[in-house]
């Protein structure tokens, strides 16, 4: 089926140039619990709380902040990038900033379909209690829905238990082991791959390409 058609069926879907950047500004999206708005250097404090926590950054590919600094040096590298959209992670009630999740526009660097990886971390306080997996359901959603998304996806350590199990809640499929994909703490890691494809998401509302 065409993608005319298939927007036809489903108005939610965009057809969106599969080479393109980022052109719109990241939105705020709700969940039951949560608020997901643009990161901004002001969450440099917040944020700060998990980049300095040894467990938070256990499997995560840079190294354990030691100032507020470094965690704002992070946040402007990653807020200029045109091929990167990061939300923070906000409780609705009260709106404390307990983590972050992103899309990196991926499909830049192949010309087959348009592509994003995903990546989230949290406050170790917020662990098991569902957060990420609200937000990462979120965020496929409108990956799929508003930025033309055919595929999504996601790494993690092949020792990260947790993250894998966030993916696999989120309706993501491990589709492989990586050798050597990720680098943490000068060693280089086997890598898990969770992913999830518009077809999938499409059977899962009932439309039959």
């Amino acid at each position: 089926m065409k993608s005319k058609d298939l927007s036809e069926q489903n108005s939610d879907l965009k057809v969106v140039d599969k080479k393109s950047k980022f052109d719109s500004e990241t939105p705020v999206l709700e969940t039951e619990r949560l608020v997901l708005r643009r990161l901004e250097p002001t969450d440099a404090d917040a944020m700060f709380r998990y980049t300095s926590d040894s467990e938070v950054v256990r499997y995560i590919e840079w190294n354990v902040h030691q100032s507020v600094e470094e965690t704002k040096e992070l946040i402007f590298v990653e807020l200029i990038s045109p091929i990167l959209m990061i939300w923070a992670i906000c409780l609705k009630d009260g709106g404390e900033m307990i983590g972050n999740i992103s899309i990196m526009l991926t499909s830049i660097f192949s010309s087959d379909e348009r592509r994003g990886e995903v990546g989230f971390n949290l406050a170790r306080a917020y662990w098991n209690q569902g957060f990420t997996t609200e937000a990462l359901k979120k965020v496929l959603d409108y990956g799929f829905q508003e930025l033309g998304m055919e595929w999504m996806y996601g790494y993690t350590s092949i020792a990260n238990k947790a993250c894998s199990r966030v993916m696999e809640k989120a309706g993501m499929l491990h589709e492989g082991t990586v050798s050597y994909h990720m680098y943490i703490d000068e060693n280089t890691h086997e890598a898990l791959r969770f992913g999830i494809r518009l077809k999938k998401r499409l059977d899962e509302r009932g439309i039959i390409l």
